[in-house]
């Protein structure tokens, strides 16, 4: 029966909940941090049912499973995804673990989807996987009998990211941690390469803030663990199209000046890459933040001139979807001082009609004085900005730059 006749089934209560204070058999090893929140997902998923743990390297996925065996009172039986065809049903309720099944082929995969869509009473079958297996698990979802964990659930809160930098030797105030929590988003082995890499520098507040993906470990890391997976042609991509923010198909096909790349972004989403999507539909997508950089990165080094061409073609791309915003964005990091400064006087007006101050301010401190007061559109873009916040000197110095630029084009 399809999914669609059938009737959600109705899921009894869990057996083998963990309780609040998770009483674990034996202590935490030295420098692990437990993780109760996710523990008790997992513990919560109904018998004959399926949990799914999917995320790029790095993330724990092993670890969380093994602090989840610590804590619950069913046996545990490590499976070897290749063996999966050959399982007998346990005698008693269990857990089945098939863990690093992205390793395996196709073969090994039919084999787990089988298992996948023949529950066994009394076994919960868990699937670890740094990409998502391609398994039909919609019935399951329907059903209330699938429990699914990706990067987002794996992703570290700023205690959780505390504990790792203190247990990896770096003595952090809040800020710190907040501020390494945000630029590594809680992806555990950004924060523990982080701690490694700022451990004895002087001001660790400064060195916080500097702290990207182009950062000597974290890029061997990610080279090493990552980008090696890739074909040399998802390697070209993903270097190639690193200076944009927002991705998408049409707009990643506008910068290479190709076709495909819809699917070349829904393909990499679904491998081990730190690749997230925006939306519901799998039609934008946004790198990782320290993977960015690290990208960017290599392509300057590689191909400095590319940063700049791709960040032209989207601005024109922009544009023409209506969107001056990103067009500006993208404009200014081109460095197309005239075009940006165009562009930021035909928005200006909105944000005057708002009385917003902000975002004119933002657009501007990509432009020094002598850039400003060498375009009459940027000068006035600067002294609307000034009226809005409030500065005087700055309003009418820079309206009088304006003026007089505009004087001098009309003679």
């Amino acid at each position: 029966m399809s999914i669609i006749e059938s009737e959600p089934a109705i899921v009894a209560p869990p057996l083998h909940a963990v309780p609040d204070a998770i009483p674990w058999r034996r202590p935490l090893p030295r420098g692990l941090v437990g993780r109760p929140r996710l523990v008790r997902r997992l513990a919560d998923a109904p018998d004959a049912g399926v949990a799914v743990v999917v995320a790029p390297a790095g993330y724990g996925k092993t670890t969380l499973l093994r602090q989840w065996e610590e804590t619950d009172p069913r046996p545990f039986e490590w499976v070897d995804a290749a063996d999966a065809a050959h399982l007998d049903a346990p005698s008693s309720p269990s857990v089945r673990v098939l863990d690093d099944l992205h390793l395996h082929g196709p073969g090994t995969l039919r084999d787990v989807a089988r298992l996948v869509g023949r529950p066994v009473p009394g076994c919960l079958l868990v699937l670890a996987s740094r990409t998502a297996p391609r398994l039909a698990v919609g019935r399951l979802r329907a059903e209330g009998a699938l429990v699914e964990l990706g990067t987002d659930e794996l992703a570290m809160t700023e205690l959780e990211a505390g504990q790792v930098l203190r247990q990896a030797g770096l003595v952090a105030g809040p800020d710190v941690v907040a501020t390494l929590t945000r630029r590594a988003e809680g992806w555990p082995a950004g924060l523990v390469l982080a701690a490694r890499s700022l451990r004895d520098e002087r001001d660790i507040g400064a060195a916080a803030a500097r702290f990207a993906g182009d950062d000597r470990l974290v890029a061997d890391y990610l080279r090493e663990e990552v980008l090696s997976h890739l074909s040399l042609e998802e390697l070209d991509f993903v270097v190639l199209t690193s200076p944009l923010g927002d991705l998408s198909g049409p707009l990643c096909d506008a910068v290479l000046e190709r076709q495909g790349s819809g699917r070349v972004l829904c393909d990499l989403a679904r491998s081990d890459l730190l690749l997230a999507p925006l939306d519901p539909c799998d039609e934008r997508f946004r790198y990782h933040p320290l993977l960015a950089d690290m990208l960017r990165s290599e392509l300057r080094r590689a191909e400095p001139e590319h940063e700049l061409e791709v960040h032209r073609r989207a601005s024109v791309w922009h544009e023409q979807q209506g969107d001056d915003d990103q067009a500006l964005e993208h404009a200014i990091a081109a460095g197309q001082l005239d075009r940006a400064g165009e562009l930021m006087w035909a928005l200006a007006g909105a944000h005057v009609g708002a009385a917003l101050a902000a975002p004119i301010e933002r657009w501007l401190t990509g432009f020094r004085d002598e850039h400003i007061a060498a375009r009459a559109t940027l000068a006035l873009t600067a002294a609307t900005a000034g009226v809005l916040g409030g500065r005087r000197d700055a309003a009418e110095r820079w309206t009088g730059a304006g003026e007089r630029m505009l004087a001098g084009a009309g003679r």
